[in-house]
């Protein structure tokens, strides 16, 4: 009787969960290069354009109105995409 491969096992079930943290990592770089933001900085930024009690929620994206944090990091995101 053969005796299983255990390290082999155990490797073929971690690398697809490596692949997708790795993956995560990659995408998560993306917008700090862009705007010069940690992704807690620019999230908690963000959160703060979302509908508070005192304000319904928007019928749409343009309907939102922008915070100056948000304005900042749409203003960062440009000049970098023009190589400023």
């Amino acid at each position: 009787m053969e005796t299983p491969d255990l390290i082999g096992l155990a490797a073929a079930r971690l690398e697809p969960h490596t692949n997708i943290a790795m993956a995560a990592l990659a995408v998560g770089r993306w917008p700090e290069r862009q705007t010069r933001l940690s992704i807690r900085k620019l999230v908690q930024t963000l959160r703060q354009t979302e509908a508070s009690p005192s304000r319904p929620a928007a019928t749409s994206c343009t309907d939102t109105p922008l915070n100056d944090g948000a304005r900042d990091i749409i203003t960062r995101r440009d000049n970098a995409a023009m190589g400023h």
